[in-house]
């Protein structure tokens, strides 16, 4: 099925704790915690940033900032223009939303696939998984990060976990020294085809998205600040 993303679309962290040794092998704790999981649960957490976004349809490119805070299973994200003009906002709950670009608003419900609006035709991202790409985390439909991987290949300062599923790759970065995850990368065959990588991972969450079909087609949003923050109970 097809989803038609706005602005952005994206991905989004998982909580992965690798041991690094010396011996040749990575030891991996396959172990996630909820704060991997969008929206299993209604956590006691705020995300919340802004940052620069790049978007190019069919060759034509366009630049903007946009701005996200979810909290108590409640997501709001605005998309401005280089001037400041609102272009395009999204907003849901924990059960439906709306994508609206100040010329008509669409709703969805969270599990539905978002596939009228004409932007980045990406297959096998659903709303759901789109809000939990713009917080910086990784939708549950990846959830095959819960396996041990497929296989590894171990460098002398950062090594590579790789876990494959039918048309999907998915690609993790670890730093040896620290165990901490620098990158993680998803890329799906099927038909046309896309890639989606989060860099600069903090705090669980990617500081840097991108979502590629081509040269021609992507959009990325670098986060000059993405933060989490526990709210009280």
């Amino acid at each position: 099925m097809i989803i038609r993303t706005i602005f952005f679309s994206l991905a989004a962290l998982t909580l992965l704790t690798v041991s690094c040794t010396t011996h040749p092998a990575v030891n991996f704790d396959n172990h996630l915690t909820d704060d991997f999981f969008c929206f299993k649960d209604k956590l006691l957490k705020r995300i919340y940033g802004f940052g620069q976004l790049a978007v190019s349809v069919d060759g034509r490119r366009y630049n903007g900032s946009i701005d996200i805070d979810w909290k108590n299973d409640f997501f709001n994200a605005s998309a401005y223009s280089p001037f400041g003009g609102l272009v395009a906002s999204i907003d849901a709950d924990s059960l439906q939303g709306k994508i609206s670009d100040g010329k008509s608003s669409n709703h969805f419900f969270l599990d539905s696939v978002v596939d009228s609006i004409p932007f980045i035709v990406v297959q096998d991202l659903t709303f759901r998984d789109f809000i939990c790409i713009l917080t910086g985390r990784v939708p549950q439909s990846f959830n095959i990060l819960s396996q041990a991987p497929d296989s590894v290949a171990q460098g002398r300062r950062v090594s590579r976990l790789f876990w494959r599923v039918d048309s999907m790759e998915i690609v993790a970065q670890i730093q040896n020294k620290s165990s901490q995850l620098t990158r993680l990368s998803v890329q799906n065959t099927r038909n046309q085809g896309w890639s989606l990588i989060f860099n600069g991972i903090n705090q669980q969450l990617a500081q840097s998205i991108e979502l590629r079909i081509d040269d021609r087609n992507y959009f990325s949003i670098h986060y000059e600040r993405l933060k989490k923050e526990s709210l009280k109970s």
